[in-house]
This record gives structure tokens, C-alpha cells and sequence, in this order.
């Protein structure tokens, strides 16, 4: 089976759901960079961060969150599942970002270029899917609680940051 993802320049990554029920494909200089799929190949959604480039994309272990690392010092995370109206795409939910709300001063000061879940990698450096971990040009990566009522508004909280060791 094949079929046309419809970005406009190159797909740089794709991604399986660990459940199975979609297909995730990026292209990371495209203003919507992330299309979502069944694996029939009919589309489910259509992700477009808001940044003049996107570096990474990653599914939570449940199923139930893309994130999308972007140049604007952040990483934005959509909500993917079930409700009355089928399987697809049900919006925005947070931002790992240090520049509204609850992160303060905790947020990057430059782009973040990785973005990942706890339990969805084979290093395992997040052992539990309440949490993700954000790695930036500027030396630092984050690890960030995401397990909260972003429905009502409460930001995901940076809970370790590790700074670059000093290069001499």
C-alpha cells in the first residue's frame, strides 16, 4: 500500500503509535509538519506548531500525546484519541515552555531539538509516562511533569534540568 502524505517538502521522520491506531508523519521545514494517519493511509489530522521550522516528533507510550520540538524554545504537545465523533486529532493540550504560567525562568533560552516521553526510548532516561524530557541548542536538557489538568489550564512543571558540563 501507498500513499501520498500531501507535506510539502521532505518527510524527515515517521512514527508508529504504540497502539497501533495511527501513523505519524513529519516533515520538519513544513508549516504543517505533522499529518496524521490511519494505517489505511486516510488522514486523521493535521498538526501545524507555529514555527518557521520544527526539529523532532515523538508518541507517547500510551497513545495518547504527539509532541513536536520547535525552534521557538519549546516543545508543543497534542492530544490524539477517541470521542464521539471517532479516532483523530482533539487538539492542542500544553507547551513544555518556560515562558508562560507555571515555568518562570525554567523554560530553554534556544531552540529545543529533541522532544521524547518517559518509557518511549531504549535509553529509558524517563522511567514513567507522566513525564518527557526536552534537550536544546542551548546545552540544557529538561525534564518536565506532564501528567496535569491541562483542560483547566495547568502547565506542565519542569521538574530536573541538566546543564551542559562547562567545555574547557
Amino acid at each position: 500500500m501507498s500513499f501520498g502524505t500531501k507535506h510539502t517538502t521532505d518527510v524527515t521522520d515517521l512514527i508508529w503509535s504504540y497502539n497501533g491506531r495511527f501513523l505519524v508523519t513529519f516533515a520538519c521545514k513544513d508549516k504543517e509538519a505533522v499529518r496524521i494517519w490511519t494505517p489505511r493511509g486516510d488522514a486523521l489530522g493535521t498538526i501545524n506548531p507555529g514555527a518557521l521550522e520544527s526539529y523532532g516528533v515523538r508518541v507517547s507510550p500510551d497513545s495518547r500525546f504527539i509532541s513536536v520540538a520547535t525552534m521557538q524554545c519549546d516543545a508543543k504537545v497534542w492530544e490524539v484519541g477517541a470521542d464521539k465523533d471517532g479516532f483523530g486529532l482533539k487538539g492542542k493540550a500544553m507547551e513544555l515552555t518556560g515562558r508562560t504560567g507555571a515555568g518562570g525562568a525554567s523554560g530553554h533560552s534556544s531552540a529545543v531539538h529533541g522532544v521524547d516521553f518517559g518509557g518511549s526510548s531504549p535509553a529509558r532516561l524517563v522511567a514513567d509516562t507522566a513525564s518527557a524530557v526536552t534537550g536544546s541548542k542551548d546545552g540544557s536538557c529538561k525534564v518536565w511533569n506532564v501528567n496535569v489538568r491541562y483542560r483547566q489550564n495547568e502547565d506542565p512543571k519542569c521538574t530536573l534540568t541538566i546543564e551542559q558540563p562547562d567545555k574547557r
